[in-house]
């Protein structure tokens, strides 16, 4: 008689004991290094929450910069940065990265990203002020 063909092949009752005894120590270890680490399930999904790390990550400036752009600037109006903004190359790239698709041009746009106290132009008027930015609108 002959056998039927199978994908698998044939495993021994000891073979299968193995193999499963293997899983619960692996399991064991994964449990005691989690415990060690004191690592926490909720923790590992907030990283794919949107948003996440924000805070963390980026200057006050720039967090609280996308904030009063979002609320006071019409969608496709070009923001420039203050000359203290623009001269600082972290904060210029973190604020080109975080504000896109905001066009920034220092030569056409009306409106001003500045640090506190804000523009010292007199033909620019504050539209927002925040703790560590200042909207103005500047002609």
């Amino acid at each position: 008689m002959k056998r039927a063909f199978t994908p698998f092949p044939t495993i021994s009752a000891a073979a299968w004991l193995v193999l499963l005894a293997s899983l619960c120590v692996a399991g064991w270890q994964l449990y005691t290094i989690g415990e060690i680490s004191r690592f926490s399930v909720e923790n590992a999904k907030s990283a794919f929450v949107p948003g996440a790390g924000r805070a963390e990550s980026l200057p006050r400036e720039v967090s609280q910069a996308a904030e009063l752009v979002a609320r006071n600037v019409p969608p496709g109006a070009p923001i420039r940065l203050d000359q203290s903004l623009n001269a600082d190359a972290l904060m210029q790239q973190r604020m080109w990265e975080h504000l896109y698709p905001v066009r920034f041009s220092q030569q056409d746009a009306v409106f001003e990203i500045s640090r506190n106290p804000g523009p010292s132009s007199p033909s620019c008027r504050i539209i927002e002020r925040g703790t560590h930015v200042v909207l103005a609108e500047c002609h």
